[in-house]
């Protein structure tokens, strides 16, 4: 059955056509659904409340065929809540929602949602088929777009096969798009899986300075998943308000999940209000068996690429990779790699870190490094480009380093000093540092490169990411600029890789 909601319809029809629509969304949200059913709201006009669905409203049919569909028609429609999420689905999955605009009431501290979806249900219930499509979710207190779980036997219910796609999520104050479980510090078992966000826009969702319990300010942001991909993405101008010591915010990343791939996304210029975080990309404390690759990372205050194993996470923190992705002048802010690895508990280990492109730059607070790897154990840094400006350490080995292993990289720092530290020691040269460490040498043989690897450009044109914050899609454009990383025809790079030998 479809159900139609336009500004002149009335509450007191049966609103089954758009001649008998109804006027309001409270009217709506006294019906009751049926999977199959759609609520159509006319496109071109504003709606004032928002839309709830819980099992009291809604019956299912049991067998995940059919689903509700929540959708403008003739243009767009904007729904405009002010006291309440602006559409929350409660304990159900089995839902389309599409080509809406949503907007909250700004910069207050409530913590609505645009669109928020909600697993209360005991007992670690799955619920399946969400999909959430040419939506904008803008001024909330909480996220743009949200999937929770919160069960009062704190069981790992959640979320399957879910898909966000070609959404906007801005200036929201906790998080453009979020995906979390309930907390349980002795699990073994995750809430959600094959969660995908696809081809959205988080920007400039600031963070809440006064709220300093947790952090604030994300893009995008997976946590307790097995099974997750985030593609073709573009994060940036999050996180400025963010003032939580214990930790800020990032442009998209993910913590205490596993099997979770992050490819094709451009996350720049974002920031932090405090001295952690700020970066472009992150695997955070539990993530596991997971995959940085592709992506363009640049201008960010915190790291370009983050590995860190915050303490007290339930999941291991093992086998991940970092391949094939641009961090272009990140760190400007505090003390980071480009490439950082750290920890706060367990160490880090099994990391492959390989065919990266680092461009690192001084910057007026802190310091900064190409790569920075501490309290790291199993971790193989090869191929990777690594250029500098300034005194800046290509690669920093600090403390608590076991079988990190760095072949055939190329390290170039033009006309400043060749800087490479190695447990507190500054190296001066690349033959220096392999003959001190044993470093870079492969099957017997030297590697690496420490002359310029002729890049076709060394920086994006100057202002261009500026130019982009009126794009619907960014990261296309980005994408297609970052290709001045490449190597020239005669640069020493061309089939200079090498082949692991363990």
């Amino acid at each position: 059955m479809d159900y139609f909601i336009r500004p002149d319809g009335d509450d007191s029809a049966n609103g089954t056509s758009p001649l008998t629509s109804w006027k309001t969304l409270e009217r709506a949200n006294r019906a009751s659904y049926r999977p199959g059913d759609r609520l159509r709201l006319r496109g071109g006009a504003t709606y004032r409340g928002g839309l709830k669905f819980t099992p009291e409203n809604v019956t299912t049919d049991g067998d995940g065929r059919q689903f509700i569909t929540i959708e403008s028609y003739d243009g767009e429609a904007i729904i405009q809540a002010t006291e309440s999420d602006g559409i929350l689905v409660r304990d159900l999955g089995g839902f389309v929602i599409r080509h809406l605009t949503l907007t909250g009431a700004g910069r207050d501290k409530s913590k609505y949602c645009g669109v928020q979806f909600l697993n209360n249900l005991r007992g670690a219930t799955k619920l399946s088929f969400v999909r959430i499509e040419y939506v904008k979710a803008s001024r909330f207190g909480g996220a743009g777009i949200q999937f929770g779980a919160s069960p009062n036997d704190n069981s790992k219910s959640g979320y399957r096969d879910v898909r966000v796609t070609q959404c906007i999520v801005q200036e929201n104050i906790y998080h453009g798009i979020h995906v979390w479980g309930a907390w349980d510090q002795s699990a073994t078992t995750y809430a959600h899986g094959d969660i995908m966000i696809s081809q959205c826009l988080a920007r400039d969702n600031p963070g809440d300075p006064e709220y300093r319990e947790n952090h604030s300010g994300n893009g995008i942001i997976v946590s307790d998943t097995d099974g997750g991909r985030i593609e073709y993405c573009t994060a940036y101008g999050n996180g400025a308000s963010c003032n939580n010591p214990g930790g800020g915010p990032v442009g998209i990343w993910a913590h205490a999940s596993n099997r979770i791939l992050i490819q094709y996304c451009a996350s720049f210029n974002n920031r932090t209000g405090n001295s952690t975080d700020g970066g472009g990309f992150d695997f955070d404390g539990g993530v596991s068996n997971s995959t940085l690759q592709y992506n363009y990372s640049g201008g960010n205050d915190g790291s370009g690429y983050l590995l860190y194993a915050y303490s007290g996470s339930p999941y291991t923190f093992r086998g991940n990779i970092v391949r094939y992705n641009i961090s272009d002048r990140d760190g400007a802010k505090n003390h980071f790699g480009m490439i950082h690895l750290d920890t706060a508990g367990p160490q880090v280990r099994d990391i492959d870190i390989y065919h990266n492109t680092i461009i690192a730059a001084p910057k007026r607070l802190g310091d900064t490094r190409g790569i920075l790897v501490r309290n790291a154990t199993d971790v193989r840094i090869r191929n990777n480009v690594i250029v500098t400006e300034g005194d800046i350490p290509l690669i920093d080995l600090g403390e608590n380093c076991v079988a990190v292993r760095a072949v055939g990289n190329a390290y170039w720092s033009g006309s400043t000093p060749f800087l490479i530290r190695d447990n507190g020691k500054d190296y001066r040269s690349l033959d220096q540092w392999r003959r001190a460490t044993g470093q870079e040498r492969n099957g017997g043989q030297a590697t690496g490169l420490s002359n310029d690897p002729r890049l076709k450009g060394y920086q994006l044109p100057s202002g261009f990411l500026d130019t982009l914050r009126n794009s619907p899609n960014p990261v296309e454009q980005v994408l297609r600029k970052a290709r001045l990383f490449r190597p020239r025809p005669d640069s020493p790079l061309i089939s200079a890789a090498q082949d692991w030998e363990p």
